[in-house]
């Protein structure tokens, strides 16, 4: 069986990823605390570590004969004042994921990162996650990059609400015109589309 490794396992799209990739796959999710506290029957198959991005020595030992590395980390609302940014959570673990990445000769990397839906807010947001797709692509040529638009799922119930809004918003002249990118995509769907690329990609290695 090949081996997934993934950082950010336990976020909105990261759980559905691995929840439907550790059928095929002998699932890794690397995060700082480690199995979650809830307890659902498909965990059993995870094989759940404690580290942390930044310090690689925690987690560079479990890139061995892995197959491939997901990086799902990112911040999607800036905090300063707590050292919470985009360069610290969406810039430099791409870096340092890709990067540990090569150097231990993982054969494909895939990059979670976002579809630029509206130049009217979250600049700083989508431009963070076009600069750590060009430092993913300075490592692995051929990463898969995701870029989905608002994801929506029942684990986070006021997404769904917020997905329903946004497509009345939409029939809205006055609304519509600078969202008129925003596709609310359900998360499941997104994770599985994501373990379907992964397959092909690893099907040729």
């Amino acid at each position: 069986m090949k081996r997934l490794l993934i950082f950010g396992g336990s976020g909105f799209l990261g759980r559905e990823i691995i929840k439907i990739a550790c059928k095929q796959y002998h699932v890794i999710s690397v995060s700082r605390h480690g199995q979650p506290k809830e307890v659902e029957e498909w965990m059993s198959e995870i094989q759940w570590e404690k580290g942390d991005v930044f310090q690689t020595e925690t987690w560079c030992h479990l890139l061995k004969e892995v197959d491939v590395v997901i990086d799902a980390v990112g911040l999607l609302i800036e905090n300063p004042k707590k050292g919470m940014t985009y360069e610290r959570f969406n810039i430099e673990p791409a870096r340092i994921t890709a990067r540990k990445a090569q150097e231990m000769k993982v054969p494909h990397f895939v990059y979670i990162s976002a579809n630029q839906f509206t130049t009217l807010f979250l600049k700083r947001y989508f431009h963070s996650k076009a600069v750590a797709e060009t430092l993913v692509l300075s490592y692995f040529p051929k990463a898969l990059l995701v870029r989905p638009s608002f994801m929506y799922g029942k684990n986070r119930k006021l997404t769904t609400t917020q997905a329903k809004l946004i497509r009345l918003a939409k029939k809205v002249p006055l609304l519509s015109q600078p969202i008129k990118k925003l596709q609310p995509q359900n998360v499941e769907e997104v994770a599985q589309a994501i373990v379907i690329k992964i397959q092909e990609m690893t099907e040729k290695t």
